[in-house]
């Protein structure tokens, strides 16, 4: 018997694995991700990655979340969430679909300590995109 696919073990990738059913080979975890980071598949459609940006990266005391969605794209949940370098949840937030740019001011990222923080789009459930930032002070 073949020894299942250390990706199986992340968590990240068990929510994108849900669209291929009944498959556990590294080579279709793989496909799947790389289909996943262009575009995304839900209720048997094909949509297109939404664009995500951070900026100013690294930062110090405000951060901007830059996000450009799919006209007509019919998602029923975007939810924005962001772990630090421990993998805790430092912030998340449900967008609704015409809003394009989050701003995080100093009063919600005072206490957030200086390293590496890790920004993940999710779209009905799915990782769709994720990006890292810094902060500096």
């Amino acid at each position: 018997a073949r020894a299942p696919c250390p990706a199986l073990l992340c968590p990240d990738l068990l929510s994108e694995t849900q669209i291929v059913r009944g498959r556990d080979s590294c080579r279709d975890i793989v496909l799947l991700s790389h289909l996943v980071s262009s575009a995304i598949m839900y209720r048997e459609q094909t949509f297109p990655v939404p664009k995500l940006e951070i900026f100013p990266n690294p930062f110090n005391d405000l951060v901007v979340f830059s996000i450009i969605l799919p006209l007509n794209n019919n998602f029923e949940s975007i939810e924005l969430v962001i772990h630090n370098s421990l993998g805790q949840l430092v912030y998340n937030t449900m967008l609704d679909d015409d809003r394009t740019n989050l701003i995080l001011e100093p009063a919600v990222v005072a206490n957030w300590k200086p390293g590496q923080y890790f920004c993940t789009l999710i779209i009905n459930g799915i990782h769709a995109k994720q990006l890292t930032f810094v902060k500096l002070h």
